[in-house]
């Protein structure tokens, strides 16, 4: 294979992974750290981030429905002209 075609295909391959898979392998590489097992913790990181996202998600949108009975009514609200007093 020519030194061009290497080249080619080495292009190639870094068209296939992402910015963020292409980041971790070059950061990585100085601790010794192989191209394959970089890209492997970025798509881990990814998963975890991922599912830490979508269970919040699915937490905030099931509050405002346990909450309910915690909103503050107009009555029980201070009223904006009352005096604040901070006891020290």
């Amino acid at each position: 294979m020519g030194e061009h075609a290497l080249a080619a295909a080495d292009v190639e391959d870094r068209l296939r992974r992402g910015l963020r898979e292409q980041l971790h392998a070059i950061l990585l590489q100085p601790l010794g750290v192989t191209r394959e097992a970089a890209v492997a913790i970025s798509l881990l990181t990814f998963a975890h981030l991922l599912v830490s996202s979508l269970l919040g998600v699915f937490f905030w949108l099931q509050l405002p429905a346990a909450m309910k009975s915690h909103i503050p009514t107009s009555e029980s609200e201070i009223p904006l002209d009352a005096e604040i007093t901070v006891d020290s």
